[in-house]
């Protein structure tokens, strides 16, 4: 598998990359069955307004919506958003991560520098960046390994 970390780049998302949004959230949509909250089912039938939303996410003073690219190949190997606040409290708080099957693990440090991008927005933005699970770990991710080396992250 080698080190992948060479060729990623990590950069927020635009309205404009709704596209790749899509196909990354089908393909995990696809290789989870419930992903970001969402079954592939229901992530197929999401119109272009929608996902549009989701883009814009990454422009937001509120909001972080982070992807890491293959710089060789352009393909979308994950993303991590987050959001200020939600019912639990005003806190930064972690809501997706996916990070694609070949590109998962300490060796490729995909989730790793993605959480790096969220840990830097909730530094400016919140006191602390809050991370909540819906009851199960999601294989797609390597978030809550990486998460325990920062003392802002909480579970």
């Amino acid at each position: 598998m080698g080190d992948r970390s060479q060729s990623i780049t990590i950069r927020s998302t635009m309205e404009s990359d709704w596209p790749q949004i899509r196909g990354l959230r089908i393909e995990n949509a696809t290789d989870n069955p419930i992903s970001y909250g969402a079954t592939l089912h229901t992530t197929r039938r999401m119109n272009v307004d929608a996902w549009r939303l989701r883009g814009r996410r990454g422009e937001g003073p509120d909001t972080a919506s982070l992807a890491a690219i293959d710089t060789k190949t352009g393909r979308w190997v994950g993303m991590m958003s987050g959001q200020l606040g939600d019912e639990d409290g005003p806190q930064a708080v972690l809501t997706g991560v996916y990070v694609s099957s070949d590109y998962r693990g300490r060796q490729c440090g995909i989730a790793d520098a993605l959480l790096d991008e969220v840990e830097d927005w909730a530094c400016r933005t919140s006191d602390r960046l809050r991370c909540s699970e819906n009851g199960q770990r999601d294989a797609g991710t390597d978030a809550h390994a990486a998460s325990v080396r920062g003392a802002m992250v909480t579970w």
